[in-house]
């Protein structure tokens, strides 16, 4: 009977002893939580393992450290440990930066430039940029035609703006279509001359047209000489 009971006592030992490691496993020590709150993760942890520790749930480290794949982290990862609700949320967008205006159009002797045509290191503010302003926009003026446009192949010619680095010809259409914008052609500094086809199917049908000579420094119109405006033949050139 004595050893019945020794037994089972040691039988009830080894059960506890047993038991034990399960029940530490499943009740570990929680650290504290917070947003301030990181963790170095170790060789072998799982996120699943490192929530349970910190008592937070793996969606909240995840979406504060910006995890898209929970099951991928890697050890020597610095996380933090959020608690649960505390995640934050995702980082605000930056903000939406306000254009910088161009300024109005400064006006000497009929000639419209964004910046006052001085020659000593002048600076024009093109797009919210400062470009450097190289052209003398005071010697800038549409010479030809002013008298009509044919229908058909034309010729503009213009007084050049010393320091210029291309030239933009811009014709539109009274007539038609309100004053719009219908062809532009780009050219090199050197030329004070541009021919194009001014015929309907080029610009469109209409009489009434007008068209202007822009100085570019760097692809930007730092100057626009006075428009010329003036009527299409109807009969072929």
């Amino acid at each position: 009977m004595r050893l019945k009971s020794v037994t089972l006592s040691f039988a009830m030992l080894i059960a506890i002893l047993l038991t034990m490691p399960f029940v530490a496993a499943a009740s570990p020590a929680q650290q504290a939580c917070g947003p301030s709150v990181t963790h170095v993760v170790a060789r072998g942890q799982n996120m699943f393992r490192i929530a349970l520790a910190y008592g937070t749930t793996v969606a909240a480290i995840a979406q504060a450290n910006q995890i898209a794949n929970p099951n991928v982290i890697y050890a020597g990862q610095t996380l933090i440990i959020p608690c649960p609700g505390n995640a934050g949320a995702p980082p605000a967008a930056p903000p939406t930066p306000i254009p910088t205006p161009i300024p109005n159009p400064y006006e000497i002797n009929g000639l419209f430039v964004v910046s006052p045509p001085v020659i000593a290191n002048p600076a024009a503010l093109v797009q919210g940029s400062i470009v450097p302003l190289t052209a003398d926009c005071r010697r800038l003026r549409a010479t030809s035609p002013t008298d009509g446009f044919a229908l058909g192949q034309n010729t503009f010619y213009w007084d050049p703006a010393p320091g210029a680095t291309g030239y933009r010809i811009n014709v539109y259409n009274h007539d038609l279509f309100n004053g719009r914008l219908v062809a532009s052609f780009n050219v090199g500094p050197f030329f004070t001359n541009f021919s194009a086809n001014l015929g309907e199917g080029y610009i469109g049908p209409g009489m009434r047209f007008s068209w202007e000579v822009q100085a570019l420094v760097s692809d930007q119109p730092v100057c626009t000489a006075p428009r010329v405006y003036l009527y299409r033949s109807t009969t072929p050139s």
